[in-house]
């Protein structure tokens, strides 16, 4: 019932950004497809992520999601915010994403045959800077680096004759992964 709720509510801000431009007001629909690398302490790795929401005048809010692939597999679902510096069509900008990140772990990034992992949501936080290249009709390409904090918890069970020992206290394992995101995308509005 609340994916209904927030898919209308998101289906009525997109209208109401069309309706507003039918009357000559600066507001539209945004949408951000974006990739790039994640590089920490760990090997990088890769990311995407697609953000959609609304613009008025120089900045932008709206709700994203994506793949982190930096150690453990995430999706991220956050909430972005977003400024241009400049009124141009080339302007820097600054940005913020905030929210929560859901395990999609892969078999081969779980510990080892004498555990059973269990993985809980984390925090996902992305602050940075860019830069917009004015492509044509409301479209850029964006160019972006930011520093990236997502944190993952992790449960690991020991196996007692192939099932878990319900005697037994978990190890709690709590990951804090800093790393850069350097990012190139393309924005339509």
């Amino acid at each position: 019932m609340k994916k209904i709720i927030a898919s209308l509510l998101l289906l009525g801000f997109a209208y109401n950004a069309t309706a507003q431009n039918a009357l000559k007001t600066p507001m539209h629909f945004q949408s951000i497809l974006q990739a790039g690398l994640l590089a920490g302490k760990t090997e990088p790795s890769f990311g995407v992520q697609t953000i959609n929401g609304v613009r008025w005048k120089q900045i932008s809010a709206g709700i994203g999601a994506g793949i982190d692939n930096y150690v453990f597999r995430t999706i991220p679902v956050f909430i972005d915010l977003r400024a241009d510096i400049l009124k141009s069509k080339n302007s820097p900008f600054v940005f913020a994403d905030a929210g929560p990140q859901f395990q999609w772990v892969q078999d081969h990034q779980k510990a080892g045959s004498f555990f059973n992992p269990e993985y809980k949501s984390g925090f996902y936080f992305n602050a940075g800077a860019g830069y917009s290249i004015y492509l044509f009709k409301r479209n850029t390409l964006t160019l972006s680096a930011a520093f990236s904090l997502k944190k993952v918890n992790e449960s690991l069970y020991t196996y007692c004759d192939f099932v878990a020992c319900p005697e037994q206290k978990p190890t709690i394992n709590k990951y804090t992964f800093r790393r850069l995101a350097v990012m190139a995308g393309w924005t339509i509005w």
